[in-house]
């Protein structure tokens, strides 16, 4: 009994690990190009979303199977046999690792933030805040480049903006797959 106890807190901690991980680098990578503009363009902030992919896949995939994400938790549960008693533990630990990536983030980046804000006239929870919001979510459209007002938004139905955000997904996939394939590891 105690070997299964602590086999299922390895794989909930690998999971907050891989979580976390994932959060600091990709959302890292979000506060760096929104807040102080030294990542221009898509490509270098996907570039570092992947290398944040890539590593929390190879930091855990032993021990949990790297899921890193409550979707792909619950995908597997559904399409792959996963057991359904490991969902609420594995999509906790992982909302426990993002949370704490977002913290962590925030206790670096608190300055920055607050001085973008008050260079842009930002105040939080009104209208264009989504400018700052976006560190640590994503809008579709862009709000950097479209707007913040209903008109940006009527630009772009919720269909292409479901589709993007897909499409988006799949690559990133494609290319860590692709990583551990050219690296010669075990795909998780």
């Amino acid at each position: 009994m105690r070997s299964r106890i602590s086999a299922g807190l390895r794989e909930c901690a690998a999971e907050m690990i891989g979580t976390y991980i994932l959060v600091f680098f990709g959302t890292g990578a979000v506060h760096v190009a929104v807040l102080t503009g030294t990542l221009q363009g898509l490509w270098q902030v996907a570039v570092v979303w992947a290398l944040g992919i890539s590593m929390a896949i190879y930091a855990t995939a032993a021990l949990s199977g790297a899921h890193i994400n409550p979707a792909v938790t619950v995908a597997f549960a559904v399409f792959r046999d996963f057991p359904w008693r490991k969902v609420v533990p594995y999509v906790a630990a992982q909302l426990v690792g993002a949370f704490l990536a977002a913290a962590t983030l925030y206790t670096l980046f608190c300055g920055i933030l607050q001085h973008f804000e008050t260079a842009h006239n930002i105040v939080r929870g009104q209208a264009g805040s989504e400018l700052s919001a976006m560190v640590y979510g994503e809008y579709f459209p862009n709000p950097a480049c479209y707007g913040t007002d209903a008109a940006a938004f009527a630009q772009v139905g919720v269909k292409t903006a479901f589709l993007a955000e897909a499409g988006r997904h799949r690559y990133l996939h494609l290319a860590t797959h692709g990583f551990f394939v050219a690296a010669k590891l075990p795909v998780p």
